[in-house]
């Protein structure tokens, strides 16, 4: 059982130094371990390090903080364009410094159950339209799948037919693993397995948009080829 266990946690003794070891000892040496965000941020002021735009205000009230890949990295409410207006607001702020950052992604529930979540801000019904659309491809149900989808996308590979046959002719039927909402935005994770019995585990980010009082799909962006 590899599930970890807080219990099983030895301490970590980070304000005691021991100076002497045997030799050919492993030592671990964490000489940032007590810097804050707001030290990082002030070494960078002192030293006039290079920081990338992405960490300063983009003009819309709103800058990166904590960076990651693109599902789960988003923007935070914010005005400092400087690296002085930065540390300003980093003395003051009450948010935690990963706020822009989503959790890991929980696994699968039991039973092949779609493990969801919905983030601060993030539409209920933008998960429940893209959960069911990714059960009706799981089912090679295109006609149901395209009730999802805005009215002018279901056509070439949106066509009910195309997807009936592409996603009926699985060897493994898509299953959808996880689905976390953020605004109106789902980063999701599936696997499949093609007719030719090419598998994948892929990953998408799926844009959602209000129609007439009902969310739906208005685009799907692949991340990972497939």
């Amino acid at each position: 059982n590899m599930e970890w266990n807080v219990e099983d946690q030895p301490p970590e003794l980070w304000d005691q130094f021991k100076t002497d070891y045997e030799k050919g000892a492993h030592i671990r040496i964490h000489p940032l371990l007590h810097w804050t965000e707001l030290n990082i941020w002030e070494y960078i002021e002192r030293e006039n390090i290079p920081v990338i735009p992405l960490y300063f205000d983009n003009g819309k009230g709103e800058r990166y903080r904590s960076l990651g890949c693109a599902p789960c990295t988003f923007p935070i409410k914010s005005n400092a364009r400087t690296v002085p207006e930065i540390i300003e607001e980093l003395r003051h702020t009450k948010t935690a410094e990963r706020a822009g950052r989503a959790p890991a992604a929980p696994p699968p529930a039991s039973g092949g159950q779609t493990a969801t979540q919905v983030m601060p801000g993030g539409d209920p019904n933008a998960l429940a339209v893209v959960e069911d659309f990714y059960q009706a491809l799981g089912h090679g149900d295109g006609a149901h799948a395209t009730v999802d989808v805005v009215p002018e996308k279901p056509g070439g590979n949106y066509a009910p037919a195309a997807l009936s046959r592409y996603y009926g002719a699985m060897v493994q039927p898509l299953h959808l693993l996880s689905a976390t909402v953020a605004g109106n935005t789902v980063a999701v994770r599936y696997t499949f397995t093609e007719a030719n019995g090419r598998g994948c585990n892929g990953a998408a980010n799926v844009f959602t948009t209000n129609r007439g009082g009902v969310q739906l799909i208005s685009s799907i962006r692949a991340l990972n080829g497939c």
